[in-house]
């Protein structure tokens, strides 16, 4: 399946084609909107959360955020090749022998992350898929009942003590999917998660996320 679009990394995080790889300070949202947990603060796992504004918060300083213009004039051009990108990523991340990886993102990106979870194993990593896509954000946002939220959460904190790196494909969902659910059912969602989220940002966990659109 060709790749019809082009990826930038982290977007809107730092200057163009600047690393930087220590703490990074993250601008608030003026919309409230949803996301993926294990986006601590922007990975993406198959559990939604509202994103309220909050106040600038810092980064795990062992977050890698690599900007765009990777590629320059030529990625301008001509759209990138999955291969050459799944392996930057793995490279700029630091995937070492050991590592266990989440790779996630959209089910229309699956063949930049078969790219990336290959080149993983070529790292001497293990990797694991967490994919998400307009229905599964629009079903877990309405049929996900609130008593299972704290086994959810629990579940969560397990991943994250088990994995040592996290790669992710932003899906660019639409936050209207669960526009129409309660805003006191999805305050309560995201609290039971704050423990989540605190363990990821804590956790040296190393990141890297690749902005698509």
């Amino acid at each position: 399946m060709a790749i019809d679009r082009r990826w930038r990394l982290a977007r809107c995080r730092v200057p163009c084609a600047s690393f930087h790889s220590s703490s990074i300070q993250e601008s608030p949202d003026s919309r409230s909107h949803f996301r993926w947990l294990l986006d601590f603060p922007r990975q993406r796992v198959a559990l939604w959360s509202c994103n309220q504004p909050q106040e600038s918060e810092s980064m795990n300083r062992n977050s890698l955020t690599l900007a765009l213009c990777l590629w320059g004039a030529v990625a301008l051009a001509s759209p990138p090749n999955p291969e050459d990108v799944a392996k930057r990523l793995v490279q700029s991340t630091g995937i070492a022998q050991g590592d266990l990886v989440r790779v996630s993102g959209s089910t229309k990106d699956l063949p930049l992350l078969t790219a990336i979870a290959l080149e993983v194993q070529k790292a001497g990593g293990a990797s694991f898929f967490d994919l998400t896509s307009d229905e599964s954000v629009r079903r877990i946002c309405h049929e996900v009942p609130a008593e299972r939220d704290a086994g959810n959460a629990s579940a969560t904190l397990k991943l994250i003590s088990a994995m040592t790196a996290d790669i992710s494909v932003s899906p660019g969902t639409n936050p209207q999917l669960c526009s129409d659910v309660d805003p006191a059912r999805l305050a309560a969602r995201g609290k039971a998660f704050q423990e989540a989220n605190a363990a990821y940002t804590k956790g040296g966990i190393k990141a890297i996320n690749l902005g698509n659109g």
